[in-house]
């Protein structure tokens, strides 16, 4: 059959799409000419070109071999709080050591005073120095001895001058002093210096019994 004039047919892209779809012909949008190529066409005849349109490509899912452990998930630590600074106690100072203290040494308690006196003393003279005493010792002036009438040899006084205050201790080993002055002692030169009373020759002086003497007293006054 003839037809007195070819017949363009216009594919539009809708109809592409399902064309394309249907044979694998690409081109959407390009135009297929069928019958006569048209006046002015490139080349003594123009051709319908077929496109093959690639069907779409769809991802696979990810295969995951056979007896492969999958990774295990992060494991997101909750926040761990800082650990407090440590408490560093304060360095005690040590206690100063305590002072040492010496003890404070006890006086020896006063001898107990056995007879007390008063009368008045007088001194021995330089040259009585050297001589032999009443009981066998030799005088000097310069110890602290004195000579009684009746107190037993060695027996401690304490004479004490009222008017200097001063005080000296003595022991018997003579006898005197004999005569009527009424003097009841005579001491050393040196016993005599510590009472203060050189000059005078004399002085009234009190006297006190410390210990007796080893023999009995005659007649104490």
């Amino acid at each position: 059959m003839n037809f007195p004039h070819s017949r363009r047919v216009k594919l539009t892209r809708p109809t592409l799409l399902l064309v394309a779809g249907a044979i694998g012909v690409a081109g959407a949008g390009e135009r297929l000419v069928w019958g006569r190529p048209q006046p002015g066409a490139s080349g003594s005849r123009a051709e319908a070109a077929a496109v093959v349109v690639a069907p779409a490509v769809i991802a696979a899912p990810p295969v995951v071999a056979a007896g492969m452990a999958a990774a295990p998930a992060p494991v997101i630590l909750p926040n761990v709080a800082a650990a407090p600074a440590p408490v560093v106690a304060p360095t005690a100072t040590p206690a100063p050591a305590p002072a040492v203290v010496a003890p404070t040494p006890t006086p020896a308690p006063a001898p107990a005073v056995l007879a007390t006196v008063t009368g008045e003393a007088s001194y021995y003279a330089e040259a009585l120095e050297g001589r032999r005493t009443a009981s066998g010792s030799v005088f000097h002036n310069a110890e602290m001895v004195a000579a009684h009438r009746s107190y037993p040899f060695g027996t401690v006084l304490r004479v004490t001058n009222p008017r200097s205050g001063e005080s000296v201790e003595v022991t018997v080993v003579d006898r005197g002093p004999f005569g009527r002055s009424g003097r009841i002692l005579d001491l050393s030169r040196a016993a005599a210096a510590r009472l203060g009373y050189i000059r005078e020759g004399h002085a009234d002086v009190e006297v006190e019994v410390l210990s007796w003497g080893d023999r009995p007293a005659s007649s104490a006054r």
